[in-house]
């Protein structure tokens, strides 16, 4: 009881919640504007030592509620239940809050205190608690205790993903069964692995999957030179965020793959792409006929430029029909560049013709200058090594390509990029350019 005022007094957890909620709408109001930067950063770096306890506090209570079977007692079938269906949590993440709350009261009360007093994070401690669960059972109590305080030391230079990493080494350290353990968890992962791929109604193909360990550093590896970074049209950085240049440079490695001598047939034939036009659009010179220019096996509309730049590889087989839809032809492989003619085509460009680019030979496609479709020849005079991104800007950039007096390719830029539009050479090789 409250002798001045007569009410009762507030609990203290209840009354420095208040005090919370206060001190966070004073936060929120604060005009962090006026503070210097150095100041900005000190006060961004308290705040995550702040948050890191509050969460220690938050955890203290749901062991108190799992303790006492609170949620139980309100009619939920477990602690985790009621934090799912009262607070909306997510399944695991209501597990996993159970779980940490029962460790940090317990047999890793170190890392309890270590949260408590802000030095680690919430993501740091259950990387440590994961560590500390996947020991070995036959590792002794003096040896989780030492590996715990190794952890707690690695947390205040790791993050969350390096340190469950150091976790798996520490755990692989001490199991003396670790070449066994590899091999089980190596088989499980494999067994794991999967790959969906979706159609979606617009003819996208969003997908999902999960690779091992082995198979996913190969991934990794296969893409990092195609994925890398490459000059944009003007000169400036790469402008495609790295989800799209790994997608481009995936969609790379399967044409090569499609292309090699040792590609499985798929019905008795080569893989193929078949896109189905009209023999309207295939002898137009001028203005393009209405509708899509063509269309895929799935009947996804494709335009006029996409439909051009297909056509420049080996794989497209092209079905013409006229205006009623009857069948008029199925095109051979269109415009195959023989091997000849390729090597020469490589040893003129050196690799992507592209002004700064150069990207190895065998990531290009030969380009037809003059589209197969208005009657372009298969002729070096007519052909551009580009890789895939450049083939791509060439075709629905705007940009242009000529073999000039020299013989040899000439790019010449949109407005936006050049309002003078000054053709550009392009790309040679280092040592072609030393003898110039």
């Amino acid at each position: 009881m409250d002798e001045t005022t007569g009410t009762l007094l507030a609990h203290p957890a209840r009354a420095a919640l208040t005090a919370l909620d206060t001190a966070v709408e004073q936060l929120q109001e604060a005009n962090l504007w006026s503070l210097s930067e150095h100041e900005l950063l000190d006060l961004r770096i308290d705040v995550a030592g702040t948050l890191a306890r509050l969460q220690s506090a938050i955890l203290s209570m749901t062991r108190e509620v799992d303790g006492r079977g609170a949620g139980v007692a309100a009619g939920a079938p477990s602690t985790a239940a009621w934090l799912r269906g009262r607070l909306l949590m997510h399944p695991e993440a209501a597990k996993a809050e159970v779980a940490l709350a029962k460790d940090l009261d317990g047999e890793l009360a170190a890392t309890g205190a270590a949260l408590r007093a802000g030095d680690v994070g919430l993501d740091q401690a259950l990387a440590v608690t994961r560590a500390m669960h996947d020991l070995p059972c036959a590792v002794d109590a003096p040896t989780r205790r030492q590996g715990e305080v190794f952890m707690l030391d690695q947390a205040r230079q790791f993050d969350p993903s390096a340190l469950h990493r150091v976790g798996r080494h520490l755990v692989l350290t001490l199991d003396t069964e670790r070449g066994e353990r590899l091999e089980r968890e190596e088989a499980m992962a494999a067994h794991r692995q999967e790959f969906t791929v979706v159609h979606g109604p617009d003819g996208s193909r969003p997908v999902r999957g999960r690779f091992g360990a082995e198979d996913g550093a190969f991934i990794d590896s296969a893409l990092e030179a195609l994925a890398a970074p490459g000059p944009a049209e003007d000169g400036a950085r790469d402008p495609r965020p790295p989800a799209q240049r790994r997608a481009e440079a995936l969609i790379e490695l399967l044409k090569l793959a499609v292309t090699s001598d040792g590609m499985s047939e798929h019905g008795g034939e080569p893989v193929t792409l078949t896109v189905t036009t009209t023999a309207d659009y295939v002898s137009s010179t001028g203005d393009e006929p209405l509708g899509p220019a063509a269309t895929l096996d799935d009947g996804t509309p494709l335009s006029p430029e996409t439909t051009r730049r297909l056509g420049c590889d080996a794989w497209l087989l092209a079905a013409i029909k006229d205006t009623d839809g009857n069948v008029l032809d199925i095109g051979r492989m269109s415009r195959i560049v023989p091997r000849s003619m390729r090597r020469a085509l490589v040893s003129r460009d050196g690799g992507c013709a592209f002004p700064g680019c150069g990207r190895s030979p065998r990531w290009c496609h030969a380009h037809h200058i003059c589209h197969w479709a208005h009657d372009g020849p298969t002729c070096l005079q007519n052909l551009v090594l580009l890789c895939g991104h450049h083939h791509r800007v060439i075709h629905h950039d705007g940009w242009e390509v000529d073999i000039g007096p020299d013989g040899r390719p000439h790019f010449t830029p949109p407005a936006w990029v050049d309002p003078s539009q000054v053709p550009r050479p392009a790309w040679r090789p280092p040592d072609q350019m030393l003898l110039t």
